[in-house]
């Protein structure tokens, strides 16, 4: 996924890596995310318990309700 709407998931050898197309758009609210591209941004998930955690659903939740972007 480059600068694409949505989200990724893909593994890593240390876990999964759940993407966020837009992500820079959230990083001053959510500082988990990281990386330093201009819209993408990821959270690294080690274990079913970060899956759920709060942080990740707020970040979800927040990245479903941005503006569609036009390609």
């Amino acid at each position: 996924m480059s600068d694409a709407e949505g989200f990724a998931i893909y593994a890593t050898s240390k876990g999964v890596n759940l993407a966020f197309g837009h992500g820079g758009e959230l990083a001053k609210k959510h500082p988990l995310l990281e990386g330093t591209g201009k819209s993408m941004r990821h959270v690294k998930l080690k274990s079913v318990a970060d899956a759920k955690s709060a942080a990740v659903e707020a970040i979800v939740k927040d990245a479903v309700m941005l503006p569609r972007h036009s390609a």
